[in-house]
């Protein structure tokens, strides 16, 4: 399995920490099925820190793209949405391949973040995830199913507003689809 990058950081600096291992691939045929205990057990072990609780905060998806005093959703370069199925999808424009923005409200100083974004992308490249509360991160894009799990260490400011976008980079053309992103407040 291709290791996630991070972009270099400075000891100021706030870093995403992937979630995946072997219990919790990028790649799965469950991807439906979110398990807490293992992304868990995972942020023990990468984070050095065990979460004392794991709380459900927000589910997002076409069907449901914003939740007051919560958070809400940007499809930027979306050209279809579904919200039945529910998903969005993507066909990039030259270098473009769209993104989705994740805007969170009501966000306590000292709480983490687990997300899971739910994707589906037949073609290759990297996602890159990017936060106003850490820098950057990619991983590879693994066709065709794919859950794209990042941990936002505690929140170190004041405000309550946090910003998380994924946006894909193709080698070559490329399409996509969105299916949701579930947010995990974490609790240390």
């Amino acid at each position: 399995m291709k290791k996630a990058t991070s972009k270099k950081s400075t000891p100021a600096q706030r870093v995403f920490i992937p979630l995946f291992s072997d219990k919790n691939p990028t790649k799965s045929p469950k991807i439906a099925n979110r398990n807490l205990q293992v992304l868990s057990d995972t942020i023990k072990v990468e984070y050095k820190k065990t979460p004392k609780a794991m709380l459900p905060y927000l589910t997002l998806s076409a069907a449901r793209a914003k939740v007051p005093n919560k958070g809400w959703m940007n499809a930027i370069g979306c050209n279809s949405v579904f919200p039945d199925d529910p998903n969005m999808g993507f066909n990039p424009q030259s270098t473009f391949g769209g993104k989705i923005e994740l805007w969170l409200t009501d966000i306590k100083q000292g709480e983490g973040l687990a997300i899971q974004f739910k994707v589906c992308c037949g073609n290759s490249g990297t996602w890159k995830v990017s936060s106003s509360e850490a820098t950057y991160s990619t991983i590879p894009i693994q066709p065709v199913m794919q859950s794209i799990d990042f941990f936002i260490p505690p929140i170190t400011t004041d405000e309550s507003l946090v910003l998380i976008v994924l946006e894909p980079t193709f080698n070559g053309l490329g399409s996509w689809v969105f299916y949701d992103v579930v947010v995990n407040k974490v609790e240390f």
